[in-house]
Parts: C-alpha cells; structure tokens; sequence
C-alpha cells in the first residue's frame, strides 16, 4: 500500500547548505573563468590602461573599439606630431561611456583625445555593450570601478548567464578534446599579446584576409534614443576633459563606402546632428574615410596592414590642422 503521508518540505538548515554549495561552485567556476581569460584579447585593456599611467604629456590619446586599434600607426603620428600617443582601443562593445571612462582618472594637462567610435555607439541598443563588456570585467575585476551608470550594471545582469553558460561550454569542450581545462591561447589573432608598445593591433601583419569583407550596412532609424544618449555621454566627457585643460575631437572610423541608399541616409543624418549637437569638433565627414574593401582584414572596421597606413595619413593630416590651430 502506497504511502498516503505528505512529504515533508526540506529544513531550512539543508535549503541554506545547498544555497552555499552553489554559491561555492560558482565561485569556484567564476575563478577558473577569469583564470582562462587572462591571455584573452580582452584582458589587453589592463595593459592598456597601465600604458596610459606610464605615458607622459604631451600625449594624444585615441579611444574607441576595435577599429582604432587596426585603424592607426601610433609610432608615425608620435613622430609627425611630436606627442606620445596611446592607442586604447579595443572592442566596440565595450561601450562608449566605459571607453571613456577607463581613461578620465589617467588625464593629465593638455592632453588631446580623439574619439573615433564605430557608427553602432550611436545607433545600436544598450549603448553598444555586448558579451566583450562582461567578458573584459572578468579577466580584471578592478576595472569594475569604471561602471558609471546604471544601465551598465542592468547590462551585466542580463548578459551574464549567456556568457557564463557559453564559457562553460568552452572549457568543456577542452577538456573533452583537448584534455585541459587551463589550455594554451591557439588564438592567431586575438590574444592579449598582439599589440605592440603603443595599444596598436599587429597579430595580423602576417596573416593573409581569407574573405571579402561587405561594404558598410547601417540600421536607418532616425529616431533612435541611443543617438541623443551617446551626444550627452561625450559631452559630459569633454567637460571633464576641459577642467584638464585638454582638448576633445572626434573622428569618423575608417570603413568600406556604403551599397545602399538607407546607410547613406543615416551616416548624413548622423553627421548633422553630431556637428550640431556634439560641444566638440567632428573632424571631416564619413566619406574621408572611406576605402577600398581591399584594405580592410577580417570586418568593415578591421584595416590591413596596407589599410592602416593610409588611414594614418588621413589621420595625421587632421591632427597637423587640429596642432597648428
């Protein structure tokens, strides 16, 4: 005869044991994630920073994602300026107040920074933040305290089981295929040492493109809230940046020229209001930096070696009229 007696709920005393127990796994899992992550391409944003503390005025700092970091010759614009110049992108999807963030307690007097931010810190959701943005705060927790909103904090809720669960999954799968769990960076390209003394991305010099990039595709929707969203955060910032008696310029990413009609709609739309709306100077307009699908590496926004230097140019031709002003 089947017994007929309610079961009884578990005591609290066991429901507390098994909340610590997961709580100390996780932990646990957490540490070996930071631990894998520390030759990743997103742990470079601590030797960044660290490059930025140890370089002294008069210095051009250059912040967005990871089109700056393919996008310029640091060693060349040092020597046809004058000034030392660090190359802190990255990632886009770190975001542009975070960007800008990891920068502010480094300014000294005099300092110039350059803004070139790829053209979804406008138009994207969620400012732009991605899995790169968690990703980056595990590999270093102490750039945690460059949160500054937040949306940021809300971000990294809503992304974290994703990210956890997919990194879970990774070392899993070294374990089953390549019996370790601490397995050596086999990354050609994206690892935390291709960069070279200056923030600027070299992994790539000696690796042939193996596909064709497509031209630049934009999203037109003109009353996107982001636009007005990312205008205030970089006005927040050139403010600091004048208290700093330093000077703030944005310069549009270098990319393929658009292939539809909705893009060019949306890159003059874009122009307008950032030179009308931005306290800061833009610098050229979108099509000065248009090129070649042929120079650019492995996305719109990743030049080649070849690329670069021609974006240099560009990018030093701006920096001469900006100097001489």
């Amino acid at each position: 005869m089947l017994d007929s007696k309610p079961s009884k709920p578990l005591p609290l005393k066991a429901i507390l044991w098994l909340f610590i127990i997961i709580l100390f796994l996780n932990a646990v899992m957490l540490v070996i994630i930071r631990a894998r992550y520390q030759e990743s391409y997103y742990a470079a944003l601590v030797d960044k920073i660290g490059l930025l503390e140890d370089t002294h005025s008069p210095r051009i700092i250059f912040v967005g994602g990871s089109n700056v970091a393919f996008g310029i010759d640091s060693e060349k614009i040092s020597q046809q300026t004058g000034y030392n110049v660090v190359n802190m992108g990255l990632n886009g999807n770190l975001g542009i107040r975070f960007m800008l963030a990891t920068i502010k307690p480094t300014l000294q007097l005099g300092d110039i920074v350059i803004i070139m931010p790829e053209y979804q810190q406008f138009l994207n959701e969620k400012n732009n933040m991605g899995p790169a943005y968690l990703q980056t705060l595990i590999a270093n927790p102490t750039l945690l305290r460059y949160i500054s909103s937040a949306d940021e904090v809300i971000y990294l809720a809503e992304i974290f089981p994703y990210v956890y669960t997919q990194t879970v999954r990774s070392f899993c799968k070294d374990l089953s295929q390549r019996d370790c769990l601490f397995c050596e960076n086999n990354e050609q390209i994206y690892h935390r040492s291709a960069f070279n003394t200056f923030g600027d991305m070299m992994s790539h010099e000696q690796i042939h493109p193996t596909q064709e990039i497509s031209h630049l595709y934009l999203e037109n929707r003109q009353n996107n809230p982001n636009i007005s969203k990312t205008i205030s955060i970089i006005n927040k910032f050139a403010l600091y940046v004048e208290e700093k008696m330093g000077s703030v310029f944005l310069l549009y990413p270098a990319t393929p020229s658009p292939s539809d009609d909705a893009t060019y709609e949306i890159l003059d739309y874009l122009d307008l209001r950032l030179k009308n709306e931005l306290n800061i100077t833009v610098v050229g307009n979108p099509s000065d930096a248009w090129y070649s699908r042929g120079f650019f590496f492995d996305t719109y926004y990743h030049l080649t070696p070849q690329g670069r230097e021609i974006n240099t140019e560009r990018v030093i031709d701006y920096l001469l009229s900006i100097l001489q002003k």
